[in-house]
């Protein structure tokens, strides 16, 4: 029998999820502070830019791949040089249809709840985050927190828009 401090550390889930935060936890992690602030400032104009940098930090610090969630608009996903084919890091920005917001409770957890349906699906990464964004987006709709109408989540998923073009240069410059 092993002692606690002889036990292997725990294996990876077999779908090796990725840190999904939201954009403050991401910049406060980021920046070491573990005590933070959940809410995102979706009117603030750098919003993806700003995601863009974090996932791409997550990712330097190991991640094979990194969704930083921005509220609702939307989520940058960034996976790493090597990884599905990619020679270098490959940046995703996806923006979440325009809803009617009537409680953001539950709405991480939701979107956490599409990624792994879509990929239990068998679907590839880029269109489980989009599932994730439109699970989010009807979770959003609802006052009970983390209710999704799974009919209206399939029809948001539709209006999901994927960005791999033009994506914001996260240190700021413009070209």
């Amino acid at each position: 029998m092993r002692s606690p401090s002889s036990t292997p550390p725990a294996r990876r889930s077999p779908l090796r999820c990725p840190p999904s935060p939201n954009l403050a936890e991401a910049e406060a992690a980021l920046a070491g502070r573990h005590h933070g602030v959940e809410e995102v400032d979706e009117d603030d104009g750098d919003i993806h830019a700003r995601g863009t940098a974090a996932a791409l930090a997550l990712v330097a610090a190991g991640a094979r791949r990194a969704v930083v969630t921005l509220g609702g608009a939307g989520a940058v996903m960034v996976t790493a040089a090597g990884v599905d084919g990619h020679d270098t890091e490959a940046v995703l920005v996806l923006r979440a249809p325009r809803v009617e917001v009537v409680s953001p409770v539950g709405a991480g957890d939701s979107f956490v709840g599409g990624v792994v349906v879509g990929l239990s699906r068998g679907e590839a990464w880029p269109h489980a985050v989009r599932r994730g964004i439109a699970t989010a987006s009807a979770s959003v709709e609802r006052l009970l927190a983390g209710g999704v109408d799974a009919a209206r989540a399939e029809l948001l998923l539709a209006q999901v828009a994927v960005d791999t073009g033009n994506v914001p240069d996260p240190s700021g410059a413009r070209a």
